[in-house]
């Protein structure tokens, strides 16, 4: 997704499509029904179904935890593997450059009310309800407003009383060539995907049956992963031993070998 290209400047996009439509606008003042509750104050960098991405990975936060690894997140699943979870702490969500997919892109996000949405005009006592549930394309987003059309009408709601919600949105996949030209990934960068990927892909009984060949398999696997990534291949080996050495200290410490364990008396 590029979502600066979309809303890089909202005020002026909204005032260009409000004026393209400025006869066909009705104006929202109030929305009776559904009735909206405020939303609750930030604990945390994601709310709840929240639409995050890091990089052209794109997933959902499906868990938000009272621990220090306080987010938890789905990712879609990638050509030829499954999706998975994975949780996160402050530090590594700052890492791994994981941020909200913003929830309406002007031109990109299609929605609807929910059914039975009842609203007050402007300059008019009139109100209008959508007895089934209405589709809707965001056709403008600033600050304070957005505007909205149906199949024969434009709505602009303030955005604090918006009652609508998305279902679908075209998402820009940026092409190699922009990916490369991005910020190399630092040592912690990488190191912290070593870690994930390490964490995901070795088993709890790994001591039993490692080889040098598995350990290049799962280095060759992550590095195809982030093939997509720019970063120095000395930072990258640096960072795979680094997560490759803890990850067989965690092993040898939580679960030993062949039920042995680091401090057991035999």
């Amino acid at each position: 997704m590029n979502p600066n290209k979309s809303i890089i400047n909202p005020h002026k996009t909204f005032l260009e499509s409000a004026s393209q439509h400025s006869s066909q606008i009705q104006e929202v003042v109030a929305v009776i029904f559904p009735f909206l509750i405020p939303a609750p104050a930030e604990e945390h960098p994601f709310k709840l179904n929240d639409i995050v991405k890091t990089g052209n990975q794109y997933g959902t936060v499906t868990s938000l935890n009272k621990t220090e690894k306080i987010v938890t997140i789905t990712w879609d699943a990638s050509w030829g593997e499954d999706s998975f979870s994975w949780t996160y702490n402050l530090d590594e969500i700052r890492a791994l450059k994981i941020s909200q997919v913003p929830q309406f892109i002007p031109k990109n996000t299609a929605g609807e009310l929910p059914a039975c949405t009842t609203i007050v005009l402007a300059n008019s006592d009139e109100q209008i309800q959508f007895s089934n549930a209405t589709p809707f394309k965001v056709e403008s987003l600033s600050e304070h407003d957005i505007l909205i059309s149906t199949l024969d009408q434009f709505y602009l709601f303030p955005i604090n009383l918006f009652p609508g919600y998305p279902t679908s949105c075209t998402i820009d996949i940026p092409v190699p060539q922009q990916l490369k030209a991005a910020r190399s990934l630092s040592v912690n960068e990488l190191r912290i995907r070593a870690k994930t990927h390490l964490a995901l892909e070795v088993p709890d009984n790994f001591l039993e049956f490692a080889m040098p060949l598995q350990k290049q398999q799962l280095k060759e696997k992550l590095a195809r992963q982030l093939s997509e990534e720019n970063y120095e291949i000395l930072d990258f080996n640096i960072a795979w031993e680094e997560a490759w050495k803890q990850q067989l200290e965690n092993l040898t410490k939580k679960q030993g070998f062949y039920g042995f364990r680091e401090g057991y008396c035999i």
